[in-house]
């Protein structure tokens, strides 16, 4: 019997995301259920930030399964930051969530080369009001749909949205 299973772990330092992996030594037994496949995995691929008539801007959070499918009903976690450059860093403005709908929003992936028929997405507003600067969306975390048995790669895709 096989003992060694390698997983991916995916940490945050710094403020930065970093993938590794590690050779887990000893049973693997039904618990591993929970570990993420390819087929089983669910994944952010892409952060489409846009903007609403210039009052407004979004970031749209597309979620697809392992087979490239998108994913309805996956609650996605969004901590939204901006970054003004008066030396200070990126101060988070908003934290919140929003469950995946199959054609929401408005961008439908336009910054991100996905055909409109393809997109699943969540969709955050920046209120009128914020400051001129770099936005950047962390995602916090994943909740697949129930009874999927998708789980959540724990990455976030490079994203980011300059308002001037």
């Amino acid at each position: 019997m096989n003992l060694r299973r390698r997983i991916a772990v995916v940490s945050v330092a710094a403020g930065l995301f970093v993938a590794s992996s590690v050779t887990v030594l000893g049973p693997v037994g039904p618990a591993s259920a929970a570990v993420a496949t390819a087929a089983n995995t669910l994944s952010v691929t892409c952060l489409d930030w846009y903007d609403s008539n210039k009052k407004k801007w979004h970031v749209e959070a597309h979620v697809k399964d392992g087979l490239g499918n998108g994913v309805v009903g996956a609650k996605v976690f969004f901590e939204n930051s901006v970054d003004t450059g008066d030396g200070t860093g990126p101060k988070v403005y908003q934290v919140s969530s929003s469950t995946t709908t199959r054609f929401g929003g408005v961008g439908k992936g336009a910054t991100c080369g996905i055909r409109k028929s393809t997109t699943v997405t969540s969709d955050q507003c920046a209120p009128a009001n914020s400051p001129k600067g770099l936005y950047v969306s962390r995602i916090t975390n994943v909740l697949p749909p129930p009874g999927s048995g998708l789980v959540w790669d724990g990455l976030t895709p490079a994203n980011g949205y300059t308002r001037s």
